[in-house]
């Protein structure tokens, strides 16, 4: 892995990240948490917005550089 491919690969993947990010943040995320809030008042238990959204981070910011870090080199050496 002497090339920069997989670093490029890292980058370009953890920009997309941010921006899947700031989409579930925006969209998403108002609509987990009025669905949490409607079953509180029913009585059904459901998973937290916040621990989802905490699983999307990670998903975004941890596990999508890795892949690019991986696959950089097969995606932008041909």
């Amino acid at each position: 892995m002497n090339s920069g491919y997989g670093l490029l690969g890292a980058f370009v993947f953890l920009v997309a990240g941010v921006i899947l990010q700031a989409l579930l943040q925006q969209f998403v995320y108002p609509r987990l948490s009025e669905y949490h809030e409607r079953a509180k008042a029913a009585g059904r238990q459901t998973m937290a917005p916040s621990r989802i959204m905490l699983v999307m981070r990670l998903v975004n910011f941890v596990l999508l550089p890795a892949v690019g870090l991986l696959a950089g080199e097969a995606i932008f050496k041909r």
